[in-house]
């Protein structure tokens, strides 16, 4: 479990009203085989003043706020052969308006057997999935998709200790 919270206004003082970041994340392994997780990620955008021709604000408008919440779950599916997939709703506020969008992220995991030293190599697909719609089809942005591989080499392993090299 974790919780993280980071008010920007000690930060950037009066600019930044209303601006923070909060996490919430928790995963329990099932009794069955796996481990079930879930995040729920919250950015307050704080408020601006509106002005119109004259620099006198006419309102203060609160700019709302952006939430994205992921429910995963990860299994070992051999000795060497780990997957994973997550799900998420994806809310962003853009002036008046919002939009969402959802997604998925598939990741595999492979622990390369009879090696000298212990090599785990990884891929991940990252937020296949629909675009953040606004008012129309012409006003929507596409989430960014990432296509990722890496490794991992653990050059010493004693209990509690580890060195490791990673690639991304």
């Amino acid at each position: 479990t974790a919780i993280a919270y980071t008010d920007y206004s000690q930060l950037f003082g009066d600019a930044s009203d209303g601006i923070y970041y909060a996490l919430f994340a928790g995963a329990l392994p099932l009794a069955a085989g796996g481990t079930l997780g879930t995040t729920l990620q919250i950015q307050g955008q704080g408020t601006i003043l509106v002005t119109t021709d004259s620099p006198d604000p006419i309102r203060e408008e609160n700019l709302g706020t952006n939430w994205a919440w992921t429910v995963s779950y990860a299994d070992r599916l051999s000795e060497e052969l780990l997957a994973g997939i997550s799900g998420k709703v994806i809310e962003m506020k853009l002036g008046q308006e919002s939009g969402r969008a959802y997604a998925v992220d598939l990741g595999i995991q492979y622990d390369l057997p009879n090696t000298l030293i212990p090599i785990r190599i990884g891929a991940a697909v990252q937020n296949w999935g629909t675009r953040i719609q606004f008012k129309d089809e012409n006003q929507s942005d596409p989430l960014p998709r990432l296509a990722r591989l890496g490794t991992a080499v653990t050059l010493y392993e004693e209990g509690h200790h580890h060195l490791s090299l990673f690639g991304d």
